[in-house]
């Protein structure tokens, strides 16, 4: 299991603009901006009151963020 930093390193190269750990700790998806990435964010697991994420998660949301800007 990666912590939310270990995650947002991963994805900061394929986020643009977006910081990954804004991006991931926004929990109730309330920015309509994280909403305009057109990628569904990767499901937390909550491990010791902290985020954590699922490797699988991770690379989910990586593949579907190059589909994504590949498609425009």
């Amino acid at each position: 299991m990666l912590t939310l930093i270990q995650a947002a390193a991963r994805l900061e190269p394929h986020l643009g603009r977006v910081n990954p750990i804004n991006w991931l700790a926004d929990t109730r998806r309330a920015k309509s901006y994280y909403r305009d990435l057109g990628v569904k964010p990767p499901v937390p697991v909550i491990h010791d009151r902290r985020l954590h994420y699922t490797e699988e998660e991770i690379e989910r949301v990586i593949a579907e963020l190059k589909a994504v800007k590949s498609g425009r």
